[in-house]
């Protein structure tokens, strides 16, 4: 009798705890195409730029909504890519996502693409940073990963 009361006092505590600290601030999304992602609110929201090509599909997002930090990952095709990567210049030197947070809040991102990686060559990939990223009516620094060979973008904004 002892260990069930001790175990429904822990339960209690935990339940009370996710109460007070409330619920996960991370919300992860996947949308098969711009269409889709558009018709859903993802680009007014802000939770995936406005500049995102209009031929992205197999598009998932996660974004914490405390730290604003965003990670993207989507499949793209020739089209709108300029667009996408106006006012972007290329960076040898990426400045990878915290690895401890995107697991985390995005553990479908590539570890390869996480701090303590940065010195790794990434044969086909192809790096900028881009200052000015609108996100709904806001402006962020972005960074970019572009895949070629797998024809898949990356990309994060958010503490280092």
């Amino acid at each position: 009798m002892r260990f069930f009361s001790v175990a429904v006092l822990v339960m209690l505590s935990l339940l009370a705890c996710s109460e007070v600290f409330g619920p996960n601030e991370t919300v992860s999304r996947a949308y098969g195409d711009y269409i889709y992602a558009s018709k859903e609110g993802a680009l007014e929201s802000g939770w995936l730029p406005r500049e995102i090509p209009v031929s992205a599909h197999e598009i998932v997002e996660s974004h914490n909504v405390d730290s604003n930090e965003m990670w993207v990952r989507f499949n793209y095709e020739n089209e709108g890519m300029s667009g996408f990567i106006d006012g972007c210049e290329v960076r040898s030197n990426p400045l990878f996502p915290n690895a401890r947070r995107t697991r985390r809040n995005a553990p479908w991102w590539p570890e390869r693409l996480m701090q303590g990686k940065e010195n790794e060559v990434l044969v086909g990939y192809t790096f900028y940073w881009c200052p000015r990223m609108i996100h709904a009516s806001t402006e962020l620094p972005a960074q970019v990963a572009i895949d070629h060979p797998g024809r898949v973008i990356w990309y994060w904004v958010g503490r280092q």
